[in-house]
């Protein structure tokens, strides 16, 4: 038999990486003929992807399904479209809902995160033979503490800034160590590539590649730290997969791809 050939990528580091999360929940009232969704400082800004998980009598839009804002009339209206830049929605009957804001955080030095995995091996003995058997049982990440600026640590994990009553004249402060920090939030991640792809025939191409992790939970695994080296030790994360057949990602969103905790893409 003559051996298929058949596509296949290079190895590409990532160049660029965003953990993913959902906002909190915020009520909105809907006018349908106007198509504008009401809520109190609701802190949107154009192309946000919002994504309701209830609806009361408004048609037109549906629950955890991925929307984007159109228009930003003030600081408490906001239009959505289907996709970034397209057509406004068209509404039937005023109503409410139940929304929320997807974040994509941007981490920096993407080249420098790593991989982990766990898994579980065994062996079935007898018969004067060894059966082995490995099971990839999680997958995840160790993120480099400079992925994440202080600001975007706060975002990530729901702490305030402080800015009044400091000592000594500081004028910013944030409080860690936080519940959420301890027990890690749920995310997803996405490292993103370019990868050199060669076709079946041996045609060569370059693609950008991303590989997509669309559930787990990131936790700071290293505290903060005083040390006279080049650089103080910081916070170091750690993402881990927590459903290895996933179905929705972080929103509640239903997933292009079912029951895989790892989503690999090309363009």
């Amino acid at each position: 038999m003559t051996p298929q050939e058949t596509a296949y990528k290079l190895p590409f580091g990532f160049a660029k990486a965003a953990v993913q999360f959902k906002g909190a929940d915020k009520s909105a009232t809907v006018v349908a003929a106007t198509g504008v969704f009401t809520v109190t400082a609701h802190g949107f800004s154009l192309n946000d992807v919002i994504v309701a998980s209830s609806i009361t009598t408004t048609t037109g839009y549906t629950t955890y399904t991925k929307y984007y804002v159109k228009t930003v009339p003030s600081a408490d209206t906001f239009t959505l479209s289907d996709t970034p830049g397209g057509t406004a929605l068209t509404l039937t009957n005023n109503g409410s809902a139940t929304l929320a804001k997807m974040f994509e955080l941007r981490l920096r030095l993407a080249n420098k995160i790593t991989s982990t995995s766990d898994k579980k091996d065994t062996n079935y003995e007898g018969d004067n033979i060894i059966i082995k058997l490995t099971n990839m049982q999680s997958v995840g990440f160790t993120f480099d503490a400079d992925s994440f600026p202080v600001a975007a640590h706060a975002l990530l994990f729901g702490t305030s800034e402080v800015t009044s009553n400091l000592p000594d004249s500081y004028t910013s402060a944030y409080g860690l160590l936080t519940a959420a920090e301890r027990t890690g939030v749920t995310c997803g991640f996405w490292g993103e590539g370019t990868a050199t792809s060669f076709s079946s025939a041996g045609v060569q191409s370059t693609k950008t590649v991303r590989v997509w992790y669309p559930l787990g939970t990131i936790t700071p695994t290293k505290a903060l730290e005083l040390t006279t080296s080049d650089k103080p030790g910081a916070w170091q994360y750690t993402f881990n997969t927590t459903e290895m057949s996933p179905t929705v990602d972080v929103m509640g969103v239903a997933l292009p791809v079912l029951n895989s905790p790892v989503i690999y893409m090309d363009k």
